[in-house]
C-alpha cells in the first residue's frame, strides 16, 4: 500500500514540474492590406517565379497561387525542420510577395512558454531536402529571435499569446551552380592561365 501511495505521489510531482513546450505561429502574414489580401512581412523572394497571379501579370492584388517551394522552420543550427509548409504567391502593390501558406502553431521542444528562442526559416524545392535542392535560401538567411513563445504560463498566470513569425530578414532563393557549370568554369580558368603562359 505504501509503495502504491509513493508511486502516485511521484507521478503527481513529475506531472506538476512538467513544462509545456512554447509555440510560434508559422506564417509571415502581418496585416491585411486595403485590397483585402495579406501583407507578408518579411517577404521571401524567389527569382524566376514571377506569376502570373490569377491572370494578373502586373501583380494586382486579388489572388494567390502555390509555388513548387517548401518552407521550413528550424531551431538555430538544426538540420531537421520543426514544421514545413508550401510557399505561395501573393500580389502586393506592383510586386509579388512570397508567403508561407500556413497558420499552424508550431511547438518548440525544450523551450518554455514565455521564453524567446533563436530560430531560422529556410526554403527549398518541394520534393527535395534543403541539402539536395538546387534552388534554396542561403544558409545565412532567415535567422531571427522569436517573441515570447505562446502556451500556458509556467507560473500559472494568464496563458501567453502565440507570436507571429516575424522578425527574420527577407530571404532570397538562389539557384546553386550545377556540377557541370562549375566544371566548365574551372576548365575555362585553366585554359586562360595556360594561354597567358
Amino acid at each position: 500500500m505504501k509503495k502504491a501511495l509513493l508511486t502516485l505521489v511521484a507521478v503527481a510531482m513529475a506531472t506538476s514540474v512538467y513544462a509545456a513546450d512554447g509555440t510560434i505561429n508559422f506564417s509571415n502574414v502581418a496585416i491585411a492590406n486595403v485590397s483585402g489580401g495579406g501583407t507578408y512581412n518579411p517577404g521571401i523572394w524567389a527569382p524566376g517565379y514571377t506569376g502570373p497571379l490569377n491572370a494578373n501579370p502586373n501583380g494586382t492584388p486579388g489572388g494567390a497561387g502555390t509555388l513548387n517551394i517548401t518552407v521550413g522552420l528550424f531551431t538555430q543550427g538544426g538540420l531537421t525542420p520543426l514544421f514545413t509548409a508550401p510557399l505561395f504567391t501573393a500580389a502586393e502593390g506592383a510586386d509579388f510577395a512570397w508567403a508561407i501558406n500556413s497558420t499552424s502553431d508550431v511547438s518548440i521542444p525544450g523551450v518554455q512558454p514565455g521564453q524567446t528562442v533563436q530560430l531560422q526559416v529556410k526554403a527549398w524545392e518541394t520534393g527535395k531536402t534543403f541539402a539536395t535542392s538546387t534552388i534554396k535560401s542561403r544558409d545565412t538567411d532567415g535567422f531571427f529571435t522569436s517573441g515570447k513563445l505562446g502556451g500556458p504560463d509556467p507560473g500559472g498566470g494568464t496563458p501567453n499569446l502565440t507570436p507571429a513569425l516575424t522578425g527574420f530578414t527577407g530571404m532570397v532563393l538562389v539557384p546553386e551552380p550545377s556540377t557541370y557549370a562549375l566544371g566548365i568554369a574551372g576548365l575555362g580558368a585553366l585554359a586562360m592561365i595556360r594561354r597567358r603562359k
